[in-house]
């Protein structure tokens, strides 16, 4: 997290709009009177992603009775995630850490189906979310990228990263509990998923397929349907240094208690 040099003495008590609380005697450079710039993933990767989805940002679109029809991607990109009829989750008012999440059935996904995202040989991809498997279907796909790359539930239990062969998998969830999720796919024996933080059950390569389309909840076809609750997930195009993974660790413990 950053330091701020001399001067403003900030109160106790104020919630900037990132949800990080800041401590009395925070300096600001030279004196000034203005509060320090808000902690975002893209500041701390020092570029944005390529799309994010943030359910603190009251983006989350209301179709009526709480049911989502659109959540806005907060990364400027406007890759905006749509779902339509039986197939909207539903809004959770407040449902972490006093912040709104999303919460699907095993019958609902959507996303968007134009996001192109190159092989990750050429252009690695970094996956960040803060999210919770109700249940634990299996496959239960949390993120899906057409036409075959998906990150779903596997055997006992654990995620796995597919691109579109088996790659990485991680140490077994526990169904209703909340998670920092992060997987990495660069074509290298040293992709990985990873829960909290925990080194993988194994760290391996999950191919080197580009994609069309990414989803929530299930396979770009609408299969393999999950039963998750996300607060906030988003890609980049990068591999994160260890300094920048502690920092994101750091700003979802601040955020959402996770």
């Amino acid at each position: 997290m950053p330091s701020w040099p001399t001067a403003t003495n900030w109160p106790t008590g104020v919630n900037w709009p990132t949800g990080v609380n800041w401590p009395t005697g925070v300096n600001w450079p030279g004196g000034g009177s203005g509060p320090p710039p808000p902690i975002t993933p893209g500041t701390i990767l020092g570029s944005p992603p390529q799309w994010w989805l943030d359910g603190s940002a009251g983006t989350l679109v209301d179709a009526g009775a709480g049911v989502c029809s659109q959540w806005s991607d907060s990364s400027g990109a406007a890759i905006h995630f749509t779902f339509s009829g039986a197939a909207r989750p539903l809004i959770i008012a407040g449902g972490r850490n006093g912040k709104d999440t999303l919460r699907f059935t095993p019958a609902q996904t959507g996303g968007n189906a134009t996001f192109a995202a190159p092989a990750p040989g050429t252009t690695p991809s970094y996956f960040f979310a803060i999210a919770k498997p109700v249940t634990l279907p299996s496959p239960g796909v949390i993120l899906g990228r057409g036409p075959g790359n998906n990150t779903y539930i596997a055997g006992a239990d654990s995620l796995q990263d597919a691109n579109p062969s088996p790659g990485p998998i991680s140490t077994p969830l526990i169904a209703n509990t909340w998670y920092r999720i992060e997987w990495l796919e660069t074509n290298q024996p040293t992709d990985f998923v990873q829960t909290n933080g925990l080194p993988g059950g194994s760290i391996n390569n999950a191919g080197n397929a580009s994609s069309l389309g990414v989803y929530l909840n299930a396979t770009a076809g609408g299969a393999a349907n999950g039963n998750w609750e996300y607060a906030e997930i988003f890609q980049w195009f990068g591999v994160p240094t260890g300094a920048q993974r502690a920092d994101l660790a750091a700003y979802a413990l601040a955020k959402w208690l996770v």
